[in-house]
């Protein structure tokens, strides 16, 4: 029986260009897919690629669930996780559309965990200091505090980058450099006066 590629979504026409993989469902269940040889290489790497986000959000996850206080009764409500994945994919609300979902076109995990952990001070300042009259409007500012700053990261993170990368250059054309002057005084003209340049060893 024909199978479809997991990975193309194109039928597997012969058998010897078929690859079987067990993977683990979130139930624990072991479940088959079948995938094309030509496709085993980049299924390789979307999974890995997808294990890394999974990696990242729980990261997430865990510090937000933290900086709220919440106990092992507690869940970070639906509505905020939605938000968190909006940062993540990019979503934007359109004029006569309403919310589009985007893929993987906004900040990434690392990024959005990087402002809640570079904002913490003043996310718990406003936790312990303003009133709040539910769970609801805590959460909405402690997110206007994100939204309104992670720009402004990404830029500070990418000029960090930019300066990083200017000094490696400068660093690789200076070393160049170096090796130039290195080269130049050690190449010595086969000359009459060359002795002086040699040591008493060598004579």
């Amino acid at each position: 029986m024909k199978k479809k590629c997991k990975y193309c979504n194109e039928m597997i026409l012969e058998d010897n260009d078929k690859i079987i993989i067990k993977e683990r469902t979130k139930t624990d269940k072991v479940k088959t897919i079948y995938i094309h040889k030509k496709c085993e290489q980049e299924y390789k790497e979307l999974m890995e690629y997808k294990d890394n986000e999974i990696k990242w959000f729980n990261e997430i996850y865990e510090y937000v669930f933290e900086l709220l206080n919440y106990n092992d009764t507690q869940k970070l409500p639906p509505s905020l996780i939605t938000r968190l994945q909006d940062l993540r994919n990019g979503t934007v609300m359109q004029r006569g559309v309403g919310r589009v979902i985007k893929s993987k076109e906004g900040y990434t995990y690392q990024t959005i965990l990087n402002t809640f952990l570079t904002l913490s001070d003043r996310i718990r300042w406003a936790f312990e200091n303003k009133d709040f009259t539910n769970e609801k409007s805590k959460i909405n500012y402690m997110m206007a505090i994100i939204d309104a700053n992670i720009n402004d990261l990404v830029v500070s993170e990418n000029a960090t980058k930019n300066n990083e990368n200017i000094k490696i250059r400068n660093n690789l054309i200076n070393d160049d450099n170096e090796n130039i002057k290195r080269k130049k005084v050690s190449y010595i003209p086969q000359s009459k006066g060359i002795s002086k340049f040699l040591d008493e060893d060598d004579l």
